[in-house]
């Protein structure tokens, strides 16, 4: 695992075969391939995973996020459409954050709004 890190390499076929362990849906509902484990469980494991390679942990970990996040709060369709590839990891997901003045430092955004007429 030390050697993905030294060599810049993403383990993209060793995350697909951890699907086959249920970690590509978590805390994905069963209709759409999940484990659907309660958010503590979730933590055990990734605590666990983080012991042999906190990198790809960390990428398993923000694969379910999005998962869990579309089964959350996506409508029907997009659930059908995304979930189950995503739980099965056919379909691999992230996010990008970055922002002036905090670039990837969520805590460090600032937000504000104003009332306009358009």
């Amino acid at each position: 695992m030390q050697e993905w890190d030294l060599s810049e390499e993403f383990p993209i076929e060793t995350i697909k075969k951890s699907a086959e362990l249920g970690f590509g849906g978590l805390f994905v509902s069963h209709d759409y391939g999940g484990l659907a484990l309660p958010r503590h469980d979730g933590s055990v494991i990734f605590e666990a995973l983080s012991q042999g390679c906190v990198t790809t942990a960390s990428y398993i970990t923000i694969h379910n996020m999005v998962n869990a996040m579309i089964d959350t709060f996506g409508t029907v369709e997009q659930r059908e459409k995304y979930c189950t590839d995503l739980s099965s990891m056919e379909k691999i997901a992230s996010y990008c954050l970055t922002e002036p003045g905090s670039g990837s430092d969520a805590a460090a955004l600032v937000t504000s709004a104003k009332k306009r007429r358009i």
